[in-house]
């Protein structure tokens, strides 16, 4: 009996630590999860009531502050500078000067703008009455693959969009340009890609730089289609938009498209018409040399306002650059003896008597140029179109000097100031050298043409030809190796050769650089009178730039004059207005899509500066009227959103979850468009800390 009630108590305890170890395993995970719970982050539960407002959706990108880009100072070619009256770095308004020029120098060139003008008219008088022609035929065969135009269409207004009336592939291929550095080489095979799917092959055409051109056979493709490149192994090269590779555009300059007689996909042959005109007006020649006239008539307004002024303006406010005090547009004394500056025609209005007059007659010309006979009795004279009380005596020319110059020199004729060239000088001529008191040619007169022989006094040999002083006394004596004429003509105290003014004769002269003989590389004026030199510049600072790149998938929410929001890193993320401005017309392949390039104009603050860092914010779509939350009140579940609408604080139990529609974000307010009312109170999880769900010690991998 007893061992018999010990077995039963022994298996009733057996049975019983058996269920007290089943009970512990079960509750492990209970207890494990409770742990957990207790080591996860806590939420804070927030509440909100749902509300009818205004959601807007927006893009962002960023860039680099830019300036202005600088306008340039010009001046006509061959007209000089005395001098500038700013400084780098200075600010001017409109219309200030920022340098003087030398008035003779423009007027010269007055003379010569007079001369094509005149030239011009002639020529558009000879042309006036002419038509232009009525019909656009093209000039070589090809196929159609654009007409731009309609009938009823100007031709200007057409011309001025598309830059054409149509165009013509002249050799059966489209072409394509991927930005991209590959080994493939020029005749590689490549796969080219449709957006629809089809596929046609394309061979590479070149690759320069970086800059792969492949071409396909054209199969009525359109122009500008973006297609894919992909190599012969199947890797993706980049994707591009087609382009006609040989093109030839028609055009025409004026008129009204009266009938169009080709389709896109017509194979045309040399002579065949395009299209028909009508009211077309003046020919092209004609119109031609009215508009080159009009140019050189606003190059003699801006002449004869340099000449009045005796200035160079600024062409708009902004900062000064660009100065330059050592270019070669600059007169320059040289600080000793004769330095010939300037050869001009008529005496410009200034005091005539204060300069110094010498006479003398031309002996030779050759390689070291004139060699003259000089009267050394310095002469007044008030009156230089009255020269008959000039001393021509050559008995009185006992001075030697020589004239290392090939410039033109000035005659009066008939009450008229004419121009010469060089080479009309010759020996016997009677010349004129006005200089002022600082010892500058002013300008050389040409008294009277030589008729005969003249009988010249020849320096020793041992002294080389010398100019004369101003003063009237034999300058000293110099090194006999010298070459003639080389002091006193065009060199500064220190030897150093002196640029000089180029000549501003008439159209088809030659320039000259005054200094030694043989001088100095001669400069040319352009025989049209339209070149210029810029002296200086001026950029803006009324407004800055930026550029952002923007995704292929977006650019098309992007169009030019559209507002945007530009933050400047460095001027503690103040925002400021901005303005489209110009859209790239082809994107660049990056990663596999195109992004294109946006520019953006605003208003300069003070404190911008280009380089600086800026954030840009385009507002896209914007939707009124719209109940708004928060977008962390949204919740995902299966496929679903929901937002919970009610809260037990006891057991902190979100619950009533709502399905909704959500229509436009801004990524911190989502717009309900269905599945709840405005005053609806919601409820969601707002964690203000995040904490690891691990920790080293509780990762086995860890000691």
């Amino acid at each position: 009996m007893d061992k018999q009630r010990k077995k039963r108590i022994k298996r009733y305890t057996a049975w019983g630590l058996f269920g007290a170890l089943t009970v512990a395993l079960a509750c492990m995970p209970l207890l494990a999860a409770g742990r957990e719970a207790e080591d996860a982050p806590q939420a804070s539960i927030l509440s909100g009531t749902a509300e009818t407002g205004e959601i807007s959706s927006f893009l962002a990108g960023g860039g680099t502050l830019t300036g202005e880009t600088p306008v340039e100072v010009t001046i006509p070619d061959g007209v000089k500078l005395t001098g500038y009256l700013v400084e780098n770095g200075q600010t001017v308004s409109e219309g200030d000067p920022i340098a003087a020029v030398d008035r003779v120098s423009v007027m010269t060139a007055i003379t010569q703008v007079q001369q094509v003008l005149d030239t011009l008219s002639e020529e558009a008088e000879a042309l006036r009455g002419e038509t232009a022609p009525a019909e656009v035929t093209a000039l070589a065969g090809g196929t159609v693959k654009a007409v731009y135009g309609e009938k009823g269409d100007s031709v200007r207004d057409v011309m001025l969009e598309h830059g054409a009336l149509a165009a013509l592939s002249l050799d059966g291929l489209m072409a394509v340009q991927i930005v991209r550095s590959t080994a493939l080489a020029m005749g590689d095979a490549v796969t080219v890609t449709f957006p629809e799917g089809s596929e046609t092959e394309g061979r590479v055409e070149s690759n320069l730089d970086g800059i792969l051109t492949v071409t396909v056979e054209d199969a009525g493709y359109e122009m500008d289609t973006e297609v894919t490149v992909t190599s012969e192994d199947g890797k993706r090269i980049g994707t591009g938009l087609l382009y006609i590779h040989s093109q030839w555009n028609a055009v025409a300059a004026s008129g009204t498209i009266s009938e169009i007689r080709v389709s896109v996909g017509d194979t045309v042959s040399p002579g065949k018409t395009l299209m028909k005109l009508t009211d077309t007006g003046p020919a092209a020649e004609y119109q031609q040399k009215l508009d080159q006239r009009r140019e050189y008539e606003t190059r003699m307004l801006e002449l004869f306002r340099m000449y009045q002024t005796e200035t160079v303006t600024a062409p708009c406010d902004g900062m000064v650059s660009g100065v330059d005090t050592e270019g070669a547009w600059l007169l320059r004394d040289g600080g000793s003896g004769w330095q010939v500056t300037l050869l001009a025609n008529a005496p410009n209005g200034d005091d005539e008597t204060a300069y110094v007059n010498y006479v003398g007659q031309v002996v030779s010309v050759g390689v070291d140029g004139l060699v003259l006979r000089m009267n050394p009795q310095a002469l007044s004279i008030t009156d230089y179109t009255d020269l008959s009380g000039v001393p021509m005596d050559t008995a009185l020319m006992t001075q030697s000097a020589v004239y290392s110059a090939q410039a033109p020199v000035y005659a009066l004729a008939d009450g008229a100031w004419t121009q010469l060239d060089a080479s009309a000088i010759s020996e016997g001529d009677l010349l004129l050298f006005a200089g002022d008191a600082d010892g500058n040619f002013v300008w050389v007169v040409r008294i009277a043409a030589g008729e005969t022989e003249p009988e010249p006094s020849e320096p020793e040999p041992s002294q080389p030809a010398r100019p004369v002083d101003p003063s009237g006394q034999e300058p000293e004596q110099t090194d006999p190796d010298r070459p003639s004429g080389s002091e006193g003509m065009g060199e500064t105290p220190s030897g150093s050769q002196e640029t000089r003014l180029p000549s501003t004769g008439t159209a088809g002269g030659t320039g000259s650089t005054f200094g030694n003989a043989g001088g100095a590389a001669q400069g040319e004026t352009e025989p049209d009178g339209l070149a210029t030199v810029t002296v200086a510049s001026v950029t803006p600072q009324e407004q800055m730039t930026v550029q952002v790149r923007i995704d292929e998938l977006d650019i098309s929410r992007i169009s030019l004059g559209q507002t945007a929001s530009v933050t400047v890193d460095a001027l503690g993320g103040e925002r400021f207005p901005a303005e489209v401005t110009a859209i790239a017309g082809q994107g660049e392949n990056e990663g596999g899509n195109s992004k294109f390039t946006v520019e953006l104009t605003l208003a300069r603050s003070g404190d911008m500066l280009p380089g600086m860092q800026a954030s840009v914010v385009f507002p896209l779509d914007t939707v009124s009227g719209c109940v708004c939350i928060p977008v962390a009140a949204l919740h995902e579940d299966g496929g679903q959103t929901l937002v919970y609408t009610s809260w037990d604080p006891e057991t902190g139990t979100l619950g009533d979850p709502v399905a909704v529609t959500v229509g436009l974000s801004d990524g911190e307010t989502a717009g309900i468009s269905a599945g709840l009312e405005a005053g609806t109170v919601f409820y969601y999880p707002y964690y203000d800390t995040l904490e690891p769900s691990w920790t080293p010690e509780k990762t086995p991998f860890f000691g």
